[in-house]
């Protein structure tokens, strides 16, 4: 079994994440949705609200990729995309800088999206968050993939 950080067994206990089945499948997809949202971020011709969010989606597919490994999920309670970001955070180690950028991404569409439209995204807003997808990206592939199981060569 996957040894899980202290934090996201004191979260257990609390009830903020819930325990759930680890799914190594469900993982792989949400690596390849985020490695798909990082194409689509990086793509110059698309708009920057369109690069903008499909980068955010790619780092919230990290996000689940992380909580699933561990055998977590968000419970119900307000803010589990917050926590998901959060917990995605801690575990990569990001800078401070990319936290930022990623929890500002966060808020811009969480208290736009449910009361407002989004504000104008400019190109450098994208490029930001497509970044940090960037950055993030390897670093959770090699935290949440199986280790390859090389089996010594039999000389005979």
């Amino acid at each position: 079994m996957i040894q899980r950080p202290q934090a996201f067994e004191n979260l257990l206990k609390d009830g903020t994440l819930l325990e759930t089945e680890r799914h190594q499948e469900w993982i792989d997809r949400y690596l390849t949705v985020a490695a798909d949202m990082l194409r689509d971020g990086r793509r110059s011709d698309n708009t920057a609200h369109g690069r903008y969010i499909a980068a955010y989606e790619g780092v919230h597919s990290l996000a689940m990729a992380v909580l699933n490994h561990y055998g977590t999920r968000g419970s119900d309670k307000q803010g589990h995309r917050s926590l998901a970001f959060n917990k995605l955070c801690d575990v990569v180690g990001v800078t401070v800088d990319e936290r930022r950028a990623v929890m500002a991404a966060h808020g811009r569409r969480n208290e736009t999206t449910y009361n407002s439209p989004l504000p104008p995204i400019s190109h450098k807003d994208a490029e930001t968050v497509v970044g940090v997808l960037e950055n993030m990206l390897p670093m959770v592939t090699a935290i949440v993939s199986p280790p390859i199981d090389v089996k010594p060569t039999q000389h005979e």
